[in-house]
């Protein structure tokens, strides 16, 4: 298991930031999903969410939209 901030998720979302190449390569190598995933969308207002994990994330309300649509 692997622990993160958000902030790792930020710049693999946003390609402006600075460090998106490399958090990009850390996702490459490396998969999760977890309550973080919800906290980046909001954070950078997403409303599409890539996930094998459906069953858990139909129940998540975030605070920015009625729900997140999945996509996988």
């Amino acid at each position: 298991m692997i622990v993160f901030d958000t902030g790792v998720l930020i710049a693999a979302a946003n390609r402006r930031d600075g460090n998106h190449t490399r958090c990009v390569a850390f996702f490459d190598q490396h998969a999760t999903a977890d309550a973080s995933v919800v906290a980046c969308a909001e954070r950078i207002g997403a409303h599409r969410v890539a996930t094998l994990n459906h069953r858990d994330f139909t129940v998540v309300r975030p605070t920015h939209t009625d729900a997140l649509t999945l996509v996988s």
